[in-house]
């Protein structure tokens, strides 16, 4: 949990520091099973991250991790993320302990609140996804899987987290009232480059280029 502060009434919480191994281990004392949500930010940030936690649990013998990853992780994928995820699943598969790997789709929330919802004043959804399906799944839906997930004895180790039926940019914005614009790569990197900040950009059109080649869907 990043926020302390939204842990239910009730419920230990341990604070931990990502670049701190030492509260790492301390925090993961007598954890049978850890859920690991990993950060985001910057990729080499996510890895450096990642890789602290698996070696904590390496240290405090944690038996077991469920690592929620993403459905791209192709050694092709151009994808912003893709190389660090690669790379933690490989930490964790090498790690000697007992593991279940979570590859999770797009969150429909994601989707709305970052390309749908602040196209309504235009009334035009602009994105370069072509006319690529994706599959959604809700942050609720995703804490379920997990929850059954945790609670399985972990086989298949490597399970993709089940998603809604496939739905293309285009009949997304009809279903929201809105016009779609497939447009052009660049002019969506330059135009997003002007109004986010670093990793964003990147990560973003990386993203929608991943779409167009259905690794989404």
């Amino acid at each position: 949990m990043r926020d302390f502060r939204k842990a239910p009434g009730g419920v230990p919480v341990r604070i931990a520091d990502y670049d701190q191994i030492e509260s790492l281990i301390k925090a993961l004392g007598r954890v049978e099973t850890l859920v690991f949500i990993p950060s985001d930010g910057f990729a080499e940030d996510l890895l450096r991250h990642a890789t602290n936690v698996v070696e904590a649990a390496k240290f405090a013998r944690t038996p077991r991790m469920v690592f929620l990853s993403i459905v791209d992780v192709g050694q092709d994928s151009t994808f912003y993320y893709s190389g660090a995820y690669r790379e933690i699943e490989d930490l964790l598969m090498s790690s000697g302990s007992r593991y279940s790997i979570a590859r999770c789709g797009l969150y429909s929330d994601f989707v709305s609140s970052s390309f749908v919802e602040p196209s309504r004043a235009s009334g035009v959804l602009s994105v370069p996804a072509g006319d690529a399906p994706v599959r959604l799944i809700s942050r609720d839906e995703v804490a379920r899987q997990l929850v059954h997930l945790t609670l399985s004895d972990g086989e298949p180790p490597v399970v993709t987290l089940e998603r809604q039926g496939p739905i293309t940019f285009s009949e997304l914005s009809a279903a929201n009232g809105l016009a779609y614009e497939d447009c052009d790569p660049a002019e969506y990197l330059d135009r997003i480059t002007g109004v986010m900040e670093k990793p964003w950009p990147e990560a973003y059109s990386s993203l929608f280029a991943s779409i167009r080649q259905g690794r989404f869907a």
